[in-house]
């Protein structure tokens, strides 16, 4: 977990790392299996949406797409702390569930894990980035039909004046705070709290009882903290 978590990406940052998952001797930057990254995300093979990305995505497309995800281990425990503590999420039969940058939506997995029942009626990415179309190729296949509505850009006007929620849940863009960032600039900082604004206003929007936001742990570095506190202005403003 600790190499998919701060690594975040189809190759292996360290020899340690690679021995860990391979078991062996060899070093340098080597392909980490894709099986390796489920079980890093403790996401199940029989989970239906491995069955799509597998098929719609190339191995390092779906690398890509599964880090985007979180811990199934985590958003369960989340997940369900939700229900328990929200009178309005604990008395439904099932939640309505809206997604942006989630990954080919692998971050409701925590939802299967804790048994809780849910129809995701809207998904969106952002419009301009490679994993963003790869996801929305996966999302597109596990939800076409059934009233489900895909946005191409989670920024605009239509996805956030989309289709009301119970739980929404949002991996919001992360390249600009990724400790693998070392060409990051002020200008990128403040262009990823500007979309993390924009994508929020659907909070604003529609009240879902719940909302889950997932970000790398590279905000918590003393050298991150002006965009983190901008974060938790961005969410005070709701």
């Amino acid at each position: 977990q600790r190499f998919v978590h701060h690594g975040c990406g189809p190759t292996l940052p360290s020899s340690a790392n690679y021995r860990l998952l391979h078991g062996d001797g060899r070093g340098g930057l080597q392909y980490a299996s894709t099986r390796a990254y489920l079980a890093a995300f403790d996401i199940p093979m029989q989970d239906p949406r491995w069955d799509v990305i597998q098929r719609e995505l190339s191995p390092a497309a779906a690398q890509r797409v599964i880090c985007q995800g979180v811990s199934a281990r985590c958003t369960r425990l989340l997940y369900a702390a939700m229900r328990a503590r929200s009178p309005a999420l604990r008395g439904l039969q099932s939640w309505r569930v809206a997604t942006a940058c989630t990954g080919g939506d692998l971050m409701l997995s925590g939802l299967d894990a804790a048994g809780i029942q849910y129809r995701v009626v809207q998904a969106s990415e952002l419009k301009s980035t490679t994993v963003g179309r790869a996801s929305r190729k996966v999302i597109n296949a596990l939800y076409e039909g059934d009233g489900f509505r895909l946005f191409d850009d989670a920024c605009s006007e239509d996805a956030i004046g989309g289709a009301a929620s119970d739980l929404f849940a949002m991996g919001f863009p992360c390249t600009k705070f990724s400790a693998l960032n070392r060409q990051r600039s002020e200008e990128d900082v403040r262009e990823a709290l500007k979309q993390l604004r924009l994508m929020l206003r659907y909070i604003n929007r529609h009240r879902p009882a719940g909302v889950l936001l997932e970000n790398v742990a590279g905000l918590l570095r003393p050298q991150m903290q002006h965009a983190l506190a901008g974060i938790c202005d961005a969410l005070l403003d709701i």
